[in-house]
Parts: structure tokens; C-alpha cells; sequence
């Protein structure tokens, strides 16, 4: 695999992410991901906040999906309050030296969360 540098990997509970939370009636989501040139260490995760059960995760980006455009749709077992958490291994964000990435969490409404470069 790609990376820069070296050492041990934060977890998604680290400072490395960013954790927002998603409350919505619709079931269905969409998460769309400009990722940088280092699109391995780029990872996310949706939580149940009732349960702090982890209900969806990201798929294993890689290096040929750097500086493109992802799109996953999933659907939640319920409505209800979700956290979203998006994580750089490397620490470094999504941004700046790297390319210039951001995401966006949707549902058939308006965004509900987004985000630039700095995680």
C-alpha cells in the first residue's frame, strides 16, 4: 500500500477524525467523497447513537481512487440519530499538500452534513 511516512495508526478515536452527528427520518444516505492523492488513509464510519453499535463502515479505498470522486449509498435499519466519524490515518486531513478533498452526507433532502479539507 501507499503511505507516507510511518508508525502506528490512530483509531477512529483519535483527534485524526471528525464525528458529526446525523439525525433523519429518511432511511437511505448517500456519502460522497472527494478524496486526495493518498485516498488509503481515508476511512469512515456511521454509528447508532441509541446503541453505539457500529452500522456502516467505508470500503478500503485505494491508491486508484486518488483525487476521484466516491459515492456510497446506504440504507439505515431505522430513523433514528446516527454520529458519522471521517478519519485520515496519516493525520493530515483531506487537503492542502495532497489534494484538495471534501465530502458531503445527504439524504433526498438538502445536505445534512458536509465538510472541507480539515478534518
Amino acid at each position: 500500500a501507499l503511505r507516507r511516512g510511518g508508525g502506528a495508526l490512530p483509531s477512529m478515536q483519535s483527534s485524526a477524525h471528525r464525528n458529526m452527528q446525523i439525525q433523519t427520518s429518511q432511511r437511505c444516505i448517500k456519502i460522497s467523497i472527494f478524496l486526495d492523492e493518498y485516498p488509503v488513509d481515508t476511512s469512515w464510519i456511521i454509528t447508532d447513537e441509541s446503541t453505539d453499535d457500529i452500522v456502516v463502515t467505508s470500503p478500503a479505498y485505494d491508491v486508484s481512487m486518488a483525487l476521484t470522486q466516491q459515492v456510497e449509498t446506504t440504507c439505515l435499519v431505522a430513523p433514528g440519530q446516527y454520529s458519522f466519524a471521517i478519519s485520515d490515518d496519516y493525520e493530515d486531513g483531506l487537503c492542502c499538500l495532497w489534494g484538495e478533498g471534501n465530502y458531503t452526507v445527504s439524504t433526498l433532502l438538502p445536505s445534512i452534513v458536509g465538510g472541507n479539507a480539515e478534518i
